[in-house]
C-alpha cells in the first residue's frame, strides 16, 4: 500500500500555518504553565504539550474566521500532529485543553460525544 503522505511536507505546510495563529488563549493559564513546568525534561510530555498549545492555536485560527469549533476539532487534531500522537498522548491533550483552554468546556463536550464514555474530571 502506497502513502501520499510526507512528513516533512506536512510538517513545512504546519510552521507556515502556524505563523499567522493567534496565541493559544487560557481559562486557566495557571495551571496551564504549571503542567507545562512539570514536563520540561520529559519528552513524552513536552510532545503533548507542544501538541497541545499548536492543536488549540490551529483551531482559534480557523473560529476566528467564521468555522465552529465543531466543525474542525477533528480535522485540526490530525493537522496539528507533528510528534505522531497515540490515542493515550492525544487523550491526554485533550484533557489539558479541557481544563486550561478557554474553549475547553465546548471542546469536552464535542470530545465526550461521538465516543460515548466519561472523561475524568
Amino acid at each position: 500500500m502506497s502513502s501520499n503522505y510526507d512528513a516533512k511536507v506536512h510538517r513545512d505546510r504546519v510552521e507556515a500555518r502556524m505563523q499567522g495563529a493567534p496565541a493559544m488563549e487560557f481559562s486557566n493559564k495557571t495551571t496551564w504553565l504549571a503542567v507545562k513546568a512539570a514536563n520540561e525534561n520529559d519528552p513524552y510530555g513536552a510532545g503533548i504539550l507542544s501538541y497541545a498549545e499548536r492543536w488549540a492555536r490551529m483551531m482559534q485560527l480557523e473560529m476566528s474566521t467564521g468555522k465552529t469549533l465543531e466543525d474542525i476539532w477533528v480535522r485540526t487534531s490530525h493537522d496539528a500532529d507533528l510528534e505522531g500522537m497515540s490515542g493515550a498522548s492525544q487523550g491526554a491533550a485533550t484533557s489539558l485543553l479541557i481544563w486550561t483552554w478557554v474553549h475547553g468546556a465546548e471542546h469536552r463536550s464535542l470530545y465526550k460525544a461521538p465516543l460515548g464514555f466519561q472523561l475524568q474530571e
